[in-house]
């Protein structure tokens, strides 16, 4: 997943550079995606070296081995903890479904074994230099840090997918954050039902 992430990040920021983008889908990604973060302070949003501060914060990451799971058919992805309650409350009236596992973003940014984050600090440094650069070069640095962190998310939210075949749709909640035009259009990639 982390190759196939930056390998389309690559192309995301090729339409950044050149402001050619094939359709408006990937103009409302990529506009999306590069805006202003609200994730860090205002005094760190246009720091210079925010990319890599944010990728050797990254690689402080806990190291863990297991989500637990009911292997429900509906997931709900949210980018909040807090937000399980309402979600599911929601979901259930509006639905009328009644079994909802739930994820949240910071849940999933871990690393699976040491050998998981060897891979991806040797696979991550060009990138990080890459978007160290490139960022220097616009306002909202903070949000170039953050496509560190993505591919992490992303696999372990893949992983999950992938282990638990039971799984027929994900209701992703995540308006405001940064990620989530982009984590939309990896889901959609990904053929899973996507709400």
């Amino acid at each position: 997943m982390i190759t196939s992430y930056y390998t389309k990040l690559i192309v995301f920021l090729f339409y950044k550079i050149t402001y050619c983008y094939p359709n408006n889908i990937y103009k409302i990604i990529v506009n999306h995606t590069f805006d202003k973060s609200f994730k860090f302070p205002e005094r760190f949003t246009n720091n210079r070296l925010i990319v890599i501060r944010y990728f050797l914060k990254t690689i402080g990451n806990n190291i863990e081995n297991s989500l637990k799971f009911n292997n429900y058919e509906n997931l709900i992805f949210d980018a909040k903890t807090s937000s399980k309650n309402l979600r599911i409350n929601y979901l259930k009236h509006y639905t009328k479904l009644k079994d909802f596992d739930f994820i949240s973003y910071n849940e999933l940014l871990f690393f699976k074994s040491k050998f998981q984050k060897i891979i991806y600090f040797l696979s991550s440094i060009p990138f990080v230099i890459l978007l160290t650069i490139i960022s220097q070069f616009y306002q909202n640095r903070s949000s170039f840090a953050l496509l560190i962190e993505y591919p992490i998310v992303l696999n372990n939210l893949f992983f999950i997918l992938n282990k638990n075949h039971n799984i027929s749709s994900i209701y992703y909640f995540s308006i405001v954050e940064r990620e989530s035009n982009i984590f939309a259009y990896f889901i959609q990639q990904k053929k899973n039902k996507g709400h």
